[in-house]
């Protein structure tokens, strides 16, 4: 029982420990074939005793497995009734939103955390998160955020220009508690990662939804939009700044509930993709049929993580530079 009892303390002790933690990303059936074929060629030298060969064999592996290209990505991970989405690019890695819902009691519930967003970063190879933009308060957009943060390492992380609120101001004791980096993004203000470039559109307005933090971004050949839970006069005002048209990827405002995404705005950036967040049969009614037959009105393919699961973009390089104001 002693025995028992120090090999407890032990395994406590190193999974403490951030270095002792390995983070092996999932494996295509590709992987594993060829696992398995380089097994055998070593055991088949070992056994022959040629030594050099097997060096040799073991940097020619080294030298093109280091040289395969890390294609970026922006993957809406379904989340139900909440927002998430993952940026990644030459190895580095941000997430916009985390998602959250509460128990019936009104209690914190990790579910998501625990069963979707946790294995989903580690079969990608993610063990840490270099930024992380939470677009406002509410629950169901950094709910996931304290489990988040205590599991993975995370650098950086970014709120709204408004007020914060008992969420955030939450969020914001643990990650002082961790010594983890956060600031509020300004109008204008700017992040660069991998392939990514990010600046933040919105003003202040004094209201949650109002004040939510507005993404433009472009990553090589793609543009995109991530409104969180902006509102029509967050959208009427953007129009008014920026020269937004004919993005490639919008992640719809608000769900896709009738308080966002109107029409002039739609007329106006024409996505050609619609990403909606949102949860099958949600209490809301989301997304607003309105919403639906605007974004069909301009042509938009829509994608909702309700009937599809999580949605990957895998981007490409076409140079695309950034809209200026």
């Amino acid at each position: 029982m002693f025995i028992i009892n120090i090999l407890e303390m032990l395994s406590l002790i190193f999974n403490s420990l951030d270095f002792t933690k390995i983070v092996i990303a999932k494996l295509s059936i590709i992987n594993i074939l060829g696992f398995y074929i380089v097994l055998f060629l070593v055991l088949e030298l070992l056994m022959r005793k040629k030594l050099y060969s097997f060096l040799l064999m073991l940097f020619v592996i080294g030298y093109f497995y280091f040289r395969v290209p890390i294609t970026s990505k922006l993957i809406m991970i379904d989340v139900k009734q909440g927002d998430c989405l993952l940026l990644v690019s030459n190895k580095k890695a941000a997430l916009v939103d985390v998602g959250g819902i509460k128990n019936y009691n009104g209690d914190d519930n990790n579910y998501l955390f625990m069963q979707v967003i946790l294995p989903y970063l580690k079969s990608l190879g993610i063990k840490k998160i270099d930024h992380l933009f939470i677009t406002h308060g509410d629950y169901d957009h950094l709910g996931n955020a304290y489990d988040l943060v205590n599991e993975f390492k995370v650098l950086n992380v970014y709120f709204n220009n408004g007020e914060f609120n008992y969420n955030e101001k939450k969020l914001i004791g643990l990650l002082e508690k961790k010594g983890i980096l956060y600031r509020k993004l300004d109008e204008g203000d700017s992040i660069n990662f991998g392939d990514f470039r990010l600046v933040q559109l919105n003003k202040y307005f004094g209201e949650e939804n109002d004040n939510s933090m507005i993404l433009y971004g472009v990553c090589l050949e793609y543009s995109f939009l991530l409104m969180g839970d902006a509102s029509l006069k967050s959208e009427n005002y953007i129009l008014s700044a920026y020269n937004l048209k004919n993005v490639d990827i919008l992640k719809v405002g608000h769900h896709g509930s009738k308080t966002s995404s109107g029409k002039k705005f739609i007329a106006t950036v024409k996505p050609k993709y619609s990403l909606i967040s949102v949860g099958l049969n949600n209490k809301f009614n989301h997304p607003s049929m309105s919403v639906i037959e605007t974004l069909k009105e301009y042509n938009s393919i829509i994608l909702e993580t309700r009937y599809l699961g999580s949605i990957v973009f895998n981007l490409e390089s076409r140079n695309q530079k950034l809209l200026k104001p």
